[in-house]
């Protein structure tokens, strides 16, 4: 590194700097380092997506293409997931090779704290949060289901698919259905409407459900009300329960299951404060509108974290040792958001403290040790 580098507050006459070279150096190394991690991370759950379609490859329609088209429209939500752990990893393995190389010994000799070292690494951090913001709320919401759409249309050939506002609709021989949420491993279904139909102007009468499972391979549909359209007169009536056999299963239906990753920040609250229902699904809304505003922050959280465990014990194992760590502490972090998720969804504690309980506990994580540095 220069003799310039080391100045923190080299100016124009004499005047300190806001954004130095060596500020400049730090940020586009750390990026340089965090988009290496990203695309490592990406390659491997591609990969693994890839393998986990393969046992779906030639049933029905499903080919090579449509395989390729569904990982692809996948990877920006593999990359939403990521990215904290991309930072972290990527500061943590910068940060090390500075120290091998002296030049973080030369910044610390010129009068650099910790907190001024985290400075331009905060700005990738902030990058990071705003390109999640980003796929979440532009890129996440048409991608998904573009995805799941043509999985679900090529596993069930002859059936058209489609995804509206939250609620799917498909077509299969002379019946249109739709669905207006799908729970758990898709074998459990909400808001279910059927039409007997060859065309619009043929409709004789349909049936509307509350909700329905899969068992025995069929649909079990309970509190059934169902319309027939006579010459001269409709006919309805109530059912408890009634059978209805479709080749759709919920293997195909599955991946609409989590419906509030497809959905954007402002649907979701729309969705949460104008829901009827009690219970989990609204606890699951509340809980996807809290991370949906939080977990941007993650990668301001992730920097913090990384710095000081980057630069302690520089004789312990080197930058292999300080990456096992960094991924240690992303798998807790990954720990805690779920399993304070699954606490939440349950109603065991409110939807907002279990959104905010990782990064402020993290955050107080990085805060200790970072005052605690040398």
């Amino acid at each position: 590194m220069s003799s310039s580098l080391n100045s923190p507050s080299a100016g124009v006459q004499g005047q300190p700097r806001l954004f130095t070279r060596a500020d400049r150096y730090l940020a586009t190394g750390a990026l340089r380092y965090t988009l290496g991690m990203l695309l490592g991370l990406l390659s491997l759950f591609v990969l693994a997506a890839v393998i986990d379609q393969l046992g779906d490859l030639g049933k029905g329609k499903y080919n090579l293409a449509q395989l390729v088209q569904y990982v692809l429209l996948s990877m920006p939500r593999m990359a939403y997931d990521l990215i904290p752990l991309a930072i972290l990893l990527g500061v943590m393995a910068f940060v090390s090779v500075l120290a091998s190389h002296s030049e973080l010994i030369a910044l610390r000799m010129a009068g650099w704290s910790l907190f001024r070292l985290a400075r331009p690494l905060w700005l990738v951090g902030g990058l990071a949060g705003l390109t999640m913001f980003a796929l979440s709320e532009w890129v996440i919401p048409h991608s998904t289901p573009w995805a799941e759409t043509v999985r679900a249309s090529a596993l069930s050939p002859g059936k058209v698919l489609q995804m509206r506002g939250g609620e799917i609709w498909f077509r299969e021989q002379d019946s249109i259905f739709r669905v207006r949420t799908i729970e758990g491993d898709g074998s459990v279904l909400r808001g279910v409407l059927v039409l007997y139909t060859p065309s619009f102007a043929g409709l004789r009468g349909g049936y509307v459900a509350e909700s329905g499972y899969y068992a025995q391979g069929a649909w079990h549909l309970r509190n059934v009300q169902e319309t027939l359209i006579g010459e001269d007169r409709l006919r309805m009536r109530r059912i408890p329960q009634l059978t209805w056999r479709s080749t759709i299963t919920p293997r195909t239906l599955r991946s609409f299951a989590q419906k509030t990753d497809m959905m954007t920040l402002g649907e979701i609250w729309y969705a949460w404060r104008g829901i009827q229902t009690e219970g989990l699904k609204s606890n699951e809304l509340g809980l996807a509108w809290w991370r949906r505003l939080s977990y941007p922050w993650v990668g301001l959280v992730m920097v913090a974290v990384a710095l000081p465990f980057s630069v302690r014990g520089s004789r312990g194992g080197g930058v292999a040792s300080r990456l096992l760590t960094g991924l240690f502490l992303g798998l807790a972090f990954h720990f805690l958001n779920q399993m304070g998720g699954y606490i939440s969804v349950a109603g065991g504690i409110p939807s907002w403290f279990s959104a905010l309980l990782p990064l402020l506990l993290f955050s107080l994580i990085a805060w200790y040790f970072l005052a605690r540095a040398p």
